[in-house]
């Protein structure tokens, strides 16, 4: 079956898909139900004669699982059902209705990752036989662009093991193996306010930055010992990303917050990177009567790497393209815990998380073709 013969049945799906505002954000406002698109693809795969059960996290957010068996093994593939948020006045169309032009489709999640979902559901229906000795199985899941909290349910709850696990996040079809971890920080350094005439009332919150910088520093040159040939950026990194805090000129300022993100690697988890995180507070705080607080804004994002090098084989064949790992991060790290994981997706285009989001479908044809010989290998 040639994806040519079934690119209107594509767009259709596509366009259903990108129908639905399923924006997830840090922000709760901003937050968005996935339950209907979750029912949508559920009530498609129900047709096909699969297995279908819905996880639900909670009374916005859902995921779905979905198998041709429950016969142990096989490739499970997955992909998120929300988006990032937009700019209206941004966009030249409907970020809710599918545009299609000059081969490349647009619309809010088209490349991150509705178009990966649709040509999920596509591959199910056309390039599953039923004669296949091993399940096709999938996951759709919820958050993945804020907590990636429908990863952490999954892997909490997960009912059938597969044999290999394809994230179809977009990779221009090349295989990632590999991703760094990631966590959030918020320090905070509590200080005590008054009037700049009298700093000696007070307690300068600012005056502690600098000490705290200073051991971090230290640490970012001690963990260039765990570096990573195979990753873009080899060593683990921790970034600083805000610092907020003072209230006026003359007053001293009572309370500062830095937010900050640690970058891990297989050979440096961020457990690690947290414990030792929180003994420089700890040092720090015998020192200077405990001003210092460190707590997650997000809970650990493992890194992940597919050492399998029968699969890397098999997926660099597949694709023509040489496997890669990148400084990102993606549900991989939680879903390599269940199998074997590889991150594999159609769209080439730079545009995820940005305007006039668009997927080339001359990309979503090769990748229809790779899926179709990565399924027969793992489930004939």
């Amino acid at each position: 079956m040639s994806f040519l013969n079934l690119k209107e049945e594509y767009i259709q799906i596509l366009s259903d898909l990108v129908a639905f505002n399923t924006i997830s954000s840090v922000d709760e406002r901003l937050q968005q139900s996935n339950r209907a698109i979750i029912e949508y693809i559920e009530d498609f795969y129900k047709k096909l004669g699969f297995y279908t059960r819905i996880y639900t996290i909670d009374d916005k957010r859902y995921n779905l699982f979905v198998a041709s068996s429950l016969t142990k093994g096989g490739l499970l593939l997955t992909g998120h059902t929300d988006t990032v948020s937009y700019r209206a006045d941004k966009w030249h169309s409907d970020p809710f209705k599918l545009k299609v032009e000059n081969n490349k489709a647009y619309g809010l999640g088209v490349t991150d990752m509705k178009g990966s979902v649709a040509l999920i559901m596509l591959l199910s229906k056309y390039c599953y036989n039923s004669d296949f000795k091993k399940p096709l199985t999938a996951l759709f899941t919820c958050d993945e662009e804020s907590s990636m909290s429908g990863a952490r349910h999954y892997l909490d709850n997960y009912e059938h093991q597969p044999d290999f696990i394809v994230v179809t996040e977009p990779s221009g079809n090349r295989p990632c193996i590999g991703h760094k971890g990631c966590t959030g920080y918020r320090l905070t350094i509590t200080g005590k306010a008054c009037h700049s005439s009298t700093p000696d009332k007070g307690l300068d919150a600012i005056d502690f930055i600098a000490p705290f910088i200073e051991e971090v520093n230290k640490l970012k040159e001690s963990i260039k010992a765990f570096a990573d040939k195979r990753f873009p950026v080899e060593r683990p990194t921790i970034s600083f990303g805000a610092v907020h805090g003072g209230e006026s000129f003359n007053i001293i300022c009572p309370k500062v917050t830095m937010l900050f993100d640690v970058r891990a690697l297989p050979s440096y988890s961020c457990s690690q990177a947290y414990d030792d995180l929180s003994d420089i507070v700890d040092k720090l705080n015998s020192r200077y009567n405990n001003v210092y607080s460190l707590e997650k804004t997000f809970d650990n994002i493992d890194a992940f790497i597919l050492d399998d090098k029968h699969l890397i084989s098999m997926l660099e064949e597949i694709t023509d393209k040489e496997s890669f790992c990148t400084n990102g991060c993606a549900e991989a790290g939680f879903l390599s815990k269940i199998a074997p994981t590889a991150i594999l997706g159609p769209s080439s285009s730079p545009s995820a998380h940005q305007d006039n989001e668009d997927i080339p479908l001359d990309d979503v044809e090769h990748g229809f073709d790779i899926f179709k010989t990565l399924i027969s290998r793992i489930c004939a």
